[in-house]
C-alpha cells in the first residue's frame, strides 16, 4: 500500500522542484500553466519556443508510474520523439526526483537553444 505521506513529499517536492527550475531562466523564455494543484494531484504544463513539457503527480492506481511522469516533446518537427522522458518509481528518494526535474528543466532549455 502506497503511504499517504510519502505521496505529499513527493507532490510538495515536485512543483517546488519545477518552479525553482523554471525561476533560473528569463520568465518570458517559456510559458508555464497549471492545470490541477489540489492535494491529490499536481498536473502542470510547460511551454516553450520549440518543445511542450507536462508534469504529473498523482496516486494512479494503473500507471508505468509510481507518484510522478515528466514528459517533454518537441513541437517544431513531425516525429515525436520525448525529448526527455521519466517516470519515478519505489526506489527514489526525493532527492533524485529533484535531479530529474531538473535534468528534464535544463534539457527542454537547452533543446531550445540549438
Amino acid at each position: 500500500m502506497k503511504s499517504m505521506s510519502d505521496f505529499r513529499d513527493v507532490l510538495q517536492i515536485s512543483k517546488v522542484t519545477l518552479e525553482a527550475c523554471l525561476l533560473e531562466y528569463p520568465i518570458h523564455s517559456y510559458n508555464k500553466d497549471v492545470l490541477v494543484d489540489t492535494d491529490n494531484c499536481y498536473r502542470g504544463v510547460v511551454e516553450w519556443k520549440n518543445c511542450l513539457g507536462e508534469m504529473l503527480v498523482e496516486q494512479a492506481d494503473y500507471a508505468p508510474y509510481r507518484y510522478l511522469t515528466f514528459n517533454i516533446l518537441p513541437t517544431d518537427i513531425d516525429e515525436v520523439i520525448p525529448i526527455f522522458a521519466w517516470n519515478d518509481s519505489d526506489t527514489d528518494s526525493l532527492e533524485s526526483i529533484k535531479d530529474k526535474i531538473k535534468e528534464g528543466v535544463c534539457c527542454a532549455f537547452d533543446y531550445n537553444q540549438e
